[in-house]
């Protein structure tokens, strides 16, 4: 059986959730009220699979060793000159790196634009029964709201953005170091491809857990008049 990057118990809630909103040109509709729970329920469950994080964790490895691999064959043919099998060897090389590298740079475009449409999804639907005033914040609903992090689907897309962001620091301190202190084209080539790539995850999973977070936030009774007036100004 092929694996589905969005299960297909989830594909309808996400396009009434964006015809809702009007993404892509969508005509708009009303999605009734009493299906927001299950909803929410079914996508949470969805972008929080652990089979989606350990690919996207499978796929940022892979990227990152082809950038390793790709700044070897850059090197390779820096220092090649004119000779015949080192330009052989740089081109296998070369070949070795696009072939781990672009799957990987495919399963994490694939994964952020699925991640992207689940976890807008899963805002709209927990927000909607707060924004029709079907239903009121509870107080308790506080505590639900502020350690939603720490929930099983989106603590470890919390853990591994924090790392990815420390990653993306140390590549770009990488970029200074291999330019300017002590100039390394390997090491340059390196940093520059592991700094896209570690700020692109960074923001992409950064992005999909707040998407979630600001749909659960009208759940919290602090700011939810002021959120109000704000939505019916808008």
């Amino acid at each position: 059986m092929a694996y589905r990057i969005i299960l297909p118990t989830s594909e309808e809630w996400v396009r009434q959730a964006e015809a809702a909103l009007g993404v892509g040109g969508l005509t708009p509709v009303q999605p009734p009220v009493a299906d927001a729970d299950r909803a929410e329920k079914t996508l949470r469950a969805d972008y929080g699979r652990i089979s989606r994080w350990l690919f996207g964790l499978a796929a940022t490895v892979g990227a990152a060793v082809s950038g390793v691999i790709f700044a070897f064959a850059v090197t390779t043919f820096a220092d090649a000159a004119t000779d015949p099998l080192a330009i052989v060897f740089g081109w296998g090389t070369l070949a070795v790196a696009v072939a781990i590298g672009l799957p990987s740079v495919w399963l994490l475009i694939a994964l952020h634009r699925s991640g992207k449409r689940l976890s807008r999804a899963t805002g709209y639907w927990a927000a909607l029964p707060y924004q029709l005033g079907v239903r009121a914040p509870a107080v308790g609903d506080e505590y639900a709201v502020r350690y939603a992090v720490y929930s099983f689907d989106l603590f470890p897309r919390v853990a591994t953005s924090a790392l990815a962001l420390l990653a993306s620091v140390f590549a770009v301190s990488m970029i200074f170091s291999s330019s300017l202190v002590k100039p390394d084209l390997a090491g340059l080539v390196i940093a520059i491809t592991w700094s896209i790539l570690a700020v692109s995850v960074t923001i992409g999973q950064f992005w999909g857990v707040q998407r979630i977070q600001n749909g659960l936030a009208w759940r919290s009774p602090q700011g939810y008049e002021r959120r109000m007036r704000r939505l019916r100004r808008g």
